[in-house]
């Protein structure tokens, strides 16, 4: 992505703050999913309130591995169809897709009566997990300024760690009932914050070739300074053309030694 001249960019844009905090609620869901089973197992287990365990018979160690294993695996699987998607249907609508599985997932997790409804609850929101890492990191880089794009990439490893704090901190005075509830606002309140109040990205736009809906996005998340959109929409433009004709398969990644050497490193960065 080509640097964008930001001297006349607003010192204080509070609508792309406000759209990067939004966005970024779904990245609070999955730090929230995330220690949901620290807190949950110990309660399905019966060691801590067992008055209120919603099964019938505590769990077993082997139940207690798929409650907590199950979120990376749907996280796995939708990882892989989230760039698809981004690149279809939009990265607004592929995030906001990612919310339903949220939902659906915590809602099963609020209500469930069974095992099985727990295998299902932690499997969507895996669902919603794996597209959240994949498109918030491109949907924040597109929509976002030059001079602030390092402060608002940070947002997601914040609202993750959030995330996880707003678990614990309910944790000791509610039922895992009412955890499951608190958890299963925040995807609510993104999917109508998000839905209504917040743009798609222009660089979507210009990959599907409408340019009036990607100038009028700019717009708003420029704060309507028409000087700055003349200036960044040729940019985008550029850009998303350059992208288009560079694309890279990924066998190229084995056959590059550069590549193949920033692979190895993030693999090793996320298993250890």
């Amino acid at each position: 992505m080509k640097p964008v001249d930001d001297s006349s960019v607003n010192k204080c844009n509070v609508f792309l703050y406000f759209s990067a905090v939004v966005a970024n609620l779904a990245t609070f869901s999955a730090g929230s999913i995330y220690v949901w089973s620290s807190t949950a197992i110990p309660r399905l287990t019966g060691l801590i309130d067992p008055e209120n365990n919603p099964l019938k018979e505590n769990i077993t160690p082997s139940q207690e591995s798929w409650i907590a294993s199950l979120v990376p695996l749907g996280a796995a699987v939708s990882t892989f169809m989230s760039g698809y998607l981004a690149d279809t249907i939009g990265r607004k609508r592929t995030l906001l897709v990612s919310g339903i599985p949220y939902i659906i997932g915590f809602t099963f997790l609020t209500f469930g009566s069974e095992i099985l409804h727990f295998y299902v609850g932690r499997l969507l929101c895996g669902l919603g997990v794996g597209i959240i890492h994949t498109i918030i990191p491109i949907y924040i880089g597109e929509i976002a300024e030059s001079s602030n794009r390092g402060t608002l990439g940070c947002f997601l490893t914040f609202f993750l760690a959030t995330g996880n704090m707003y678990v614990y901190l309910l944790t000791p005075n509610m039922t895992l009932k009412a955890v499951s509830i608190a958890c299963l606002v925040i995807p609510v309140i993104f999917f109508i914050l998000f839905g209504f109040f917040v743009p798609e990205s222009p660089y979507f736009y210009v990959r599907t070739n409408r340019i009036g809906l990607a100038e009028k996005a700019l717009l708003k998340f420029r704060l309507n300074n028409t000087g700055i959109v003349r200036n960044e929409l040729p940019i985008i433009i550029a850009d998303v053309r350059e992208s288009i004709g560079k694309k890279i398969p990924f066998k190229s990644i084995l056959n590059d030694k550069s590549l193949k050497r920033g692979f190895v490193i993030s693999l090793g960065l996320v298993c250890f």
